[in-house]
C-alpha cells in the first residue's frame, strides 16, 4: 500500500471527510484529493499534523506505506524487523560496516 492509499484508507476508516481532515490541518480539500490521487507528496510538516490530527504516530503512520515499498514485507519476520530498528539507531559509519557484512555473508551463502 503507497502514501496514497494509506491516508485514503486511514481517512475513510476514521469516518473523516477530505474537508474535515484539510480544515484541521491547514490545507485545502483539494491538496487532500491530490495526495489521496497520488498526484503531490505532502511535506513533512503536513505528514505530522496528519499523523497529530488522527492520534497516531508519525512511523505508525508512514509505516503503513513502508508494506506497500516492499512487495514481501507483508511476510515480514521478527528478526528481520529487529535488524531494521538496530539499523535506523546506528550511525553512517556503521550503518556502511553492517552493510558490508551483510554483503559478505548474503555472497558467502550464494556461492554454496
Amino acid at each position: 500500500m503507497d502514501f496514497s492509499i494509506a491516508l485514503r484508507d486511514l481517512r475513510k476508516e476514521r469516518e473523516v471527510t477530505q474537508t474535515v481532515l484539510a480544515e484541521n490541518i491547514g490545507y485545502s480539500q483539494s491538496m487532500v484529493s491530490d495526495w489521496e490521487k497520488g498526484n503531490s507528496q505532502p511535506t513533512l510538516p503536513a505528514i505530522i499534523k496528519i499523523a497529530k490530527f488522527f492520534e497516531v504516530s508519525i512511523d505508525e503512520f508512514l509505516g503503513n506505506t513502508f508494506y506497500g515499498l516492499i512487495p514481501e514485507a507483508e511476510n515480514i519476520l521478527p528478526e528481520q524487523i529487529k535488524l531494521l530498528e538496530i539499523y535506523k539507531v546506528l550511525g553512517a559509519h556503521e550503518r556502511g560496516l553492517l552493510l558490508g557484512y551483510a554483503q559478505a555473508l548474503s555472497d558467502k551463502s550464494k556461492s554454496k
